[in-house]
């Protein structure tokens, strides 16, 4: 197309050239040969004007076809990362769940095994007990005002009992023999601690002093608070194996 443009342009040049050059012959002739390159000129402009407007034109519609091109190319990229990040979102929703399932089993499974832990401690702890025969057992509910000093209604309720508990011990060679304290819900669990062990072991003591028992044989045990509607009291247990 630019080569015909140039071809063209070339052409009226040289005729508008040939024009100026040309012998001059009579003027009649002249006026009609005037006219017929006026003619032509104008039909080798109006040519050129064509040719030039159908050159804008292809450059138009290449442009245009290079614009949608671009624009395709930058609407497929868009959707091929929107796809990506859809994928990738996927994926992270998908690993998100499957750690999520991963950790739920664990918990299931952790408690499933702490609850047959459990199980198995109150199974054994139920054999236990009925393998274990108490053989005697006393409650006293004494009221310690001074530390160190035995309530004097406990030395006579123990008092009364310690026959029973040395003819229980001299058949019984084997058999165990307990010293329990309680607590009220006064005070944090550390002091409550410490003052049922210290009912049970100043109880103990006493029962060793007027009994003849070894202190060792004695087994001395601070339960803290009692759920029991008399929480503060000291127990003495004789038990043994069945």
């Amino acid at each position: 197309m630019i080569k015909k443009i140039i071809i063209l342009a070339v052409s009226v040049f040289l005729m508008t050239a040939c024009g100026e050059e040309a012998v001059k012959p009579e003027k009649q002739d002249i006026q009609q040969e005037e006219t017929k390159n006026q003619e032509k000129t104008a039909e080798l402009k109006e040519e050129i004007n064509q040719a030039t407007a159908d050159l804008n034109k292809e450059e138009e519609a290449a442009l245009a076809l290079k614009q949608k091109e671009e624009e395709a190319n930058a609407l497929a990229l868009k959707q091929a990362e929107e796809q990506k990040e859809e994928e990738a979102n996927a994926l992270a929703l998908k690993q998100a769940e499957e750690q999520k399932q991963k950790e739920e089993a664990e918990a299931a499974a952790l408690a499933l095994k702490k609850r047959d832990e459990e199980a198995m401690k109150a199974l054994a702890k139920k054999e236990s007990i009925k393998k274990e025969k108490i053989l005697f057992k006393a409650v006293f509910y004494p009221y310690f005002r001074n530390r160190g000093e035995v309530p004097y209604q406990l030395k006579v309720d123990l008092e009364k009992k310690i026959p029973e508990i040395i003819s229980i011990l001299k058949k019984n060679p084997k058999a165990s023999l307990f010293v329990k304290g309680y607590t009220t819900t006064d005070g944090s669990n550390r002091f409550n601690q410490f003052l049922s062990l210290w009912r049970a072991r100043e109880t103990a003591e006493y029962l060793s002093w007027k009994s003849g028992i070894s202190l060792k044989k004695i087994k001395v045990k601070g339960l803290g608070v009692n759920s029991g509607k008399e929480k503060r009291k000291v127990e003495i247990v004789i038990s043994k194996k069945s």
